[in-house]
């Protein structure tokens, strides 16, 4: 067994169009020393019952952690140690956005231990940028990459697409630049929004979509690209151990304001999050918890499993990747009832061409990773479904 660790590091400097994500910009925030002892506080407090002490990966996301000092960063990896033990191959993550890293910081991650950074790209026109409040411009994502490629760096790319006023040139064009830097993995993300957002104005219609995402497919997998998620690409051997933990039903820990958590633990499967207010998330993480990190958490911040609520996660997440739902997995997690309920729908969706069945394990069709949401939907289980006589 293994564990991730997410961290969550807010920081901004200024908040973009489509972001949902809990961040604030820097001078809304203590200072970095201040928000990092609160994760220290969080680790010390609360790793009591986290049975797998064997650390698989850390991600640092947000925000924008490029924008705290690395010696910040640095503490927190090492304050993990004092608790965890570092798989020899473990991956330490860190996303930075174009502009915030230089040959200093790169060199003082590395001697850290971070050994992949996750790049912002979003798109190279700085027409879009600069619509999307974006404070970088193409020329700043340029420099950024170059020094990647530098300093021979594993580096992610994430790429938007189905934007305003773009078509399948643009996005050609957007792909090709990005190819010239030989990023190691690419997430391409389907811009999605509200209904009225701002942003919902001049986009492409939905064949146009369609073919985006079909030419991304194509474009990638002719460059050597392993298309193993539904917005993820990567080339041999770079695919990311840390986001392979959320669709592969391994266990997970958050840590920092809002950051979400999954554990199974004596037998259950816990939910549990952080809280977005600032002030409440410092006092909480002050409190000792025993003997589970999320016991002294108020019930509106955990959640435990039912079994229904297990097998549709389980369902959704696996069908996330290439790898599909291992239906005798999926016996043995949750019993014959399961099984037997899940495999009955798999075949009505292969009815509809809308899943591939290839021995014991049930994917997505490619024509229905765009679609994929109206098939969680027949995937997601109620209560009375999964009711054990």
């Amino acid at each position: 067994m293994s564990l991730s660790c997410y961290i969550h590091i807010p920081y901004c400097i200024q908040k973009c169009l489509y972001c949902d994500f809990t961040t604030f910009t820097q001078d809304k925030l203590p200072p970095p020393e201040t928000y990092t002892s609160w994760i220290k506080q969080e680790i010390s407090n609360r790793h009591h019952g986290i049975k797998d002490r064997n650390l698989r990966s850390i991600y640092f996301g947000g925000g924008t952690p490029s924008l705290i000092p690395p010696k910040e960063i640095a503490s927190i990896i090492d304050y993990l140690k004092k608790y965890f033990l570092f798989h020899p191959d473990i991956e330490i993550s860190i996303e930075v956005n174009p502009g915030t890293l230089t040959e200093k910081t790169l060199f003082l991650y590395q001697s850290a231990g971070v050994n992949r950074f996750s790049v912002g790209v979003q798109t190279f026109r700085d027409d879009l940028l600069k619509l999307f409040n974006r404070e970088h411009s193409s020329k700043h994502t340029k420099k950024t990459l170059n020094l990647l490629m530098k300093n021979k760096a594993i580096f992610s790319t994430d790429l938007l697409f189905a934007l305003n006023n773009q078509n399948t040139d643009d996005l050609q064009k957007d792909l090709d630049l990005l190819m010239s830097y030989c990023p190691h993995h690419i997430s391409a993300y389907y811009l999605t929004l509200p209904a009225h957002h701002i942003l919902q104005k001049n986009r492409p219609p939905e064949n146009t979509q369609l073919q985006m995402f079909q030419q991304i497919e194509s474009c990638l997998k002719a460059a050597g690209f392993d298309h193993y998620e539904i917005s993820n690409f990567a080339r041999g051997g770079f695919y990311s151990k840390h986001n392979l933990a959320y669709w592969l039903d391994k266990n997970y820990w958050g840590l920092g304001l809002s950051a979400h958590s999954f554990l199974k633990i004596n037998g259950q499967r816990v939910r549990f999050w952080n809280p977005k207010n600032l002030n409440l998330y410092s006092k909480q993480v002050k409190q000792k918890s025993l003997p589970s990190p999320f016991s002294c958490l108020p019930n509106e911040q955990k959640e435990v499993l039912a079994l229904h609520e297990a097998v549709t996660d389980f369902c959704h997440t696996a069908l996330r990747t290439r790898w599909g739902i291992q239906t005798e997995k999926l016996n043995t997690l949750f019993g014959n009832r399961a099984y037997q309920l899940v495999l009955q729908k798999l075949k009505s969706l292969q009815a509809k061409e809308w899943i591939q069945n290839a021995g014991n394990r049930w994917r997505l069709s490619f024509s229905s990773w765009l679609i994929s949401n109206h098939i969680f939907r027949e995937l997601t289980f109620l209560k009375e479904e999964l009711y054990q006589q």
